[in-house]
């Protein structure tokens, strides 16, 4: 299984993701890894003449087993490592395994560019996982950290929906998850 990406302005390069193979070491990752699907990394010349990174993936699927939580807002980045910690150490997900790997891969990537960067992923989890922690966190690898320190947002946020013609009941748009 590949991905794609079709773009009106010119790719002006296509980079390969370099595996951080010490990031791995912490997530009890031994011997051989490879995303699951490989990602592209894309660099577009817009209209501007300004560059412009795109990281287009689709990270390992879930599977349905104990060991693939399901966390709230209300929980904590360290209540969500203590809970996977032993599914990871002792591989009672491997899915969930690859998919953090895949994340982490991409966090150090993307946190080493110099360019503006767009991520458009299939994240394969749900809203409050782990996998966006790894993502996006930078607290997931520097516990000294004493807030959450985002290195992407999403930008769903950033867009207000509008609304015609609401049914009287309406109670407001619900970001709907990619996995369920």
């Amino acid at each position: 299984t590949i991905v794609a990406l079709a773009s009106k302005y010119p790719i002006r390069n296509l980079k390969r993701i370099e595996i951080d193979f010490t990031a791995l070491k912490k997530h009890h990752l031994d011997g051989f890894f490879k995303f699951a699907r490989a990602p592209i990394k894309a660099t577009i010349a817009l209209a501007n003449q300004k560059d412009l990174d795109v990281y287009v993936c689709h990270l390992k699927s879930n599977r349905d087993n104990e060991f693939e939580y399901i966390f709230t807002k209300n929980d904590t980045l360290e209540d969500k490592l203590k809970k996977v910690e032993v599914a990871l150490k002792d591989n009672y997900s491997l899915s969930l395994k690859q998919r953090i790997n895949e994340a982490k891969i991409l966090f150090y990537d993307i946190k080493s560019n110099k360019t503006p960067t767009i991520l458009m992923c299939d994240l394969n989890d749900k809203e409050f996982s782990i996998t966006i922690d790894a993502l996006t966190n930078k607290r997931f690898y520097n516990r000294n950290l004493k807030k959450d320190d985002y290195l992407l947002f999403d930008a769903y946020y950033l867009h207000k929906p509008k609304i015609y013609n609401p049914h009287p009941e309406f109670k407001g748009i619900k970001k709907k998850d990619t996995s369920h």
